[in-house]
């Protein structure tokens, strides 16, 4: 069993006699690879080397992989958590701005964390670090809209993913999983690989026991047995707050989602198999959703914070109406997390995308997508080597963010570029095209969580035992409305009273709840 998580670090400090080192001088993690004829190689990576008294460190071109840094007057620390740096020596004071947008909307945008003085690298981003001083550079390079035919739109984006599934195939030289949702990214990645002769040994969809989950196995299971590939279902019962915690660690206490993909971490790891992840996808071919024809004229108008306030609700509605209100109480959620100061944040964000096809689509992916949804492959994943996400091919990323969006109204222009490759699948119906199962838990089910949870409250925050509990625990508060409050609950929690001893302590949980 494992004793703890533990990341790369690499941490210069002055002392007495000079700079003083501590942690591994070079250090490289994710897939990168070359194309050939281009000078930047493709891949989601970093990485750092310490030479000669100078540190220099990479993020690949989108900033899909995280790199965090701190720096002092008195030295540097670099790592892929925050909370190696924190058990290293960083600062842990909060960053209240970056945690009120957190906890209206899920996520963290830009460069923030946590905290204040704790940074990821930008898009592309690059720092060196030389005798206490420190550049850094990269940022978001989003598209200009180009016109386009709808059919030539379509034909793009079936070739240009026909040859980014074969640059990553290449790239791998392995045999590949698939994990497999019942919607439009992987179904698409799994059709192409069975059309270039190299179908995945096995595609993976996991039960995680939502209303929806029954539509979305079925699914994916017929579309597996389409191309003849064997369908596993991860269905194993599970404790939700043990995911959790273990969940919040692993994505860098940056992400209010993804616990849900624990099974696939524990199933993958240590398999000598390539993993082809369908991140991104959806918002770079805005379908569904991403199709928002609200949003699109609000951002043809400026209309920034209108699009703010609008994405604040729904993503409330999607938690069950957790606020900071309910973590902080009226008084201090109202002073340190003003809704005033978040609205004008995130819609300053969102203008600066105002030049593109669509603002709130690049916004998304920019943002929520890098991340956020990255720390899927990038932090659950983290171990699994390779995994593989074609829709990050540059050339596609490109394409896709430069459609106008008359090309992709409607939301179906993804479910239009497979029928058009792939009419032979045509009929093969997505999740949202089958009917839900509702799912209700048993007693016994429930008082298994109760129990669960209250003994990983108990490891957290031992000394706030019985009143972090019973609200985490949510006794007394309607099932509809809990989860979402549970984990912000958790993220609370660990940032309580958050030093270097704290911070080891919540590796060393995780890692033993990992192992």
């Amino acid at each position: 069993m494992s004793e703890a998580l533990a990341f790369a670090f690499f941490r210069a400090e002055r002392r007495a006699q000079g700079w003083v080192t501590h942690g591994l001088d070079h250090v490289r993690f994710g897939h990168r690879y070359a194309v050939p004829g281009r000078a930047e190689p493709e891949g989601l990576y970093g990485g750092w080397r310490y030479r000669d008294g100078t540190l220099e460190a990479e993020v690949d071109r989108l900033g899909f992989c995280n790199l965090f840094y701190w720096q002092s007057a008195d030295g540097l620390s670099i790592s892929p958590s925050p909370l190696q740096l924190i058990a290293e020596g960083a600062p842990a004071a909060l960053d209240d701005r970056a945690l009120g947008v957190f906890l209206r909307i899920g996520l963290f945008l830009n460069q923030d964390t946590p905290f204040r003085e704790i940074h990821v690298l930008p898009p592309g981003g690059r720092l060196v670090w030389k005798d206490g001083r420190m550049r850094v550079t990269g940022e978001a390079r989003p598209e200009r809209e180009v016109a386009i035919s709808r059919e030539r739109a379509l034909e793009g984006f079936v070739d240009l993913t026909r040859q980014a599934v074969a640059r990553a195939r290449a790239s791998s030289g392995r045999e590949a999983i698939v994990p497999l949702s019942g919607g439009r990214d992987s179904r698409h990645l799994l059709f192409e690989l069975e059309r270039q002769g190299a179908p995945p040994v096995e595609c993976v969809t996991y039960d995680h026991g939502g209303a929806s989950c029954g539509a979305e196995v079925e699914a994916a299971r017929r579309a597996a047995e389409a191309v003849g590939v064997p369908h596993r279902v991860l269905e194993a019962p599970r404790s939700r707050h043990r995911d959790v915690l273990r969940g919040l660690v692993l994505t860098h206490l940056c992400s209010d989602e993804h616990s849900q993909m624990l099974p696939l971490r524990e199933y993958c790891r240590g398999r000598p198999l390539a993993t082809v992840d369908g991140i991104a996808g959806d918002v770079l071919s805005r379908n569904g959703r991403f199709s928002d024809e609200r949003a699109h004229e609000l951002g043809r108008r400026g209309a920034f914070e209108a699009m703010a306030r609008a994405q604040m609700a729904g993503h409330a509605r999607m938690i069950g109406g957790a606020s900071p209100v309910d973590l902080y109480g009226e008084a201090e959620a109202r002073r340190r997390f003003p809704e005033d100061e978040t609205v004008e944040y995130i819609a300053r964000t969102i203008a600066r995308f105002a030049d593109t096809a669509d603002p709130f689509s690049a916004y998304l992916f920019w943002n929520r997508t890098r991340r956020e949804i990255s720390l899927a492959p990038q932090g659950i994943l983290a171990d699994v080597d390779p995994v593989l996400c074609p829709y990050l091919d540059s050339d596609l990323v490109r394409f896709l963010g430069s459609l106008p969006f008359s090309v992709t109204r409607g939301g179906r222009f993804h479910d239009d570029a497979i029928a058009a490759a792939f009419p032979q699948h045509a009929d093969l119906p997505y999740h949202d095209q089958l009917e839900a199962t509702a799912r209700v838990a048993s007693p016994w089910a429930r008082m298994r969580t109760l129990v669960q949870g209250y003994g990983v409250v108990a490891r957290v925050a031992p000394r706030r035992l019985v009143p972090d509990a019973l609200a985490m625990l949510g006794l007394g508060v309607a099932r509809a409305t809990r989860q979402g409050r549970d984990l912000l609950r958790f993220h609370q929690m660990c940032l309580v009273e958050l030093d270097p001893g704290r911070a080891r302590r919540l590796l060393r949980i995780a890692g033993r709840l990992d192992g």
